[in-house]
């Protein structure tokens, strides 16, 4: 699921400021904010870490994350 609809509206200025964290520092440590699951479902993720995926080339094909906790809200 492409990561822009999982933000809430409300939360969106916040998703924008942590990636442009991210291209600054190469990847995100222990980000945590509220989420929308593909279904609907609202939950808050913490200690996730995020990366930009990269073709061999360079050419950015998106973002990838993982995330110790996770909890429905």
């Amino acid at each position: 699921m492409p990561s822009r609809p999982t933000a809430e509206p409300a939360h969106r200025e916040q998703r924008e400021a942590m990636f442009a964290e991210m291209r600054a520092k190469g990847f995100i440590e222990d980000y945590a904010g509220a989420r929308i699951s593909a279904s609907g479902r609202r939950f808050e993720i913490r200690g996730a870490l995020i990366w930009p995926l990269l073709a061999p080339d360079g050419e950015k094909l998106g973002e990838a994350a993982s995330f110790r906790d996770y909890r429905s809200i």
